[in-house]
């Protein structure tokens, strides 16, 4: 039973290490479209100056400068009923998990087809020297809790966070069944 509680921080602890982006990667076409996540039935519209890039840790997440967009997902329950909750608790490893954690706000969006996504947003330092700032996003169909990590250096956030406010607004889950 305690794997299952710690999956979710170990997901957590991996969406906080740098991505830098790659600009050998191939190019994002230049118009807006939804990309095919890496998680089955997923989608989101990514801005078209981010470079979908792969790494050890992630099969695709998306880079920009040093701003990066990742999208994973928890299993671990059989039932997820509240997003809100679930995001209190990620904060929660967030601080235990890092050297500082600065708690900014938190807000409830919508995706394309109407999914509340529970945002939470945060500085965070692992060195105490680069501080992070993040845009977390929290939904759920009942059976799997999707995230959405979107984060850059605290000092270009700001040019970034409509963005990322844009790309968990376009979410889309197809209805199939897994």
């Amino acid at each position: 039973m305690k794997l299952y509680a710690i999956l979710p921080i170990f997901l957590c602890l991996l969406t906080m290490t740098g991505c830098d982006s790659q600009p050998d990667q191939e190019e994002i076409p230049s118009f807006p479209v939804f990309k095919d996540l890496p998680l089955p039935d997923v989608f989101a519209e990514i801005p078209e100056n981010y470079q979908a890039v792969s790494s050890g840790t992630y099969q695709k997440y998306y880079t920009y400068e040093d701003a990066s967009i990742i999208f994973t997902e928890d299993t671990s329950k059989t039932n997820y009923y509240s997003a809100y909750e679930y995001s209190i608790q990620a904060l929660k490893s967030y601080q235990e998990l890092t050297d500082t954690v600065d708690f900014i706000g938190n807000e409830k969006l919508f995706s394309s087809d109407g999914y509340a996504i529970e945002t939470l947003e945060f500085q965070y330092s692992l060195d105490h020297e680069n501080t992070i700032t993040a845009l977390t996003g929290y939904f759920t169909d009942g059976k799997v809790m999707y995230i959405i990590t979107c984060k850059s250096n605290s000092d270009s956030y700001a040019s970034h966070k409509a963005e990322f406010q844009s790309v968990m607004q376009s979410i889309r889950i197809s209805k199939s069944e897994k």
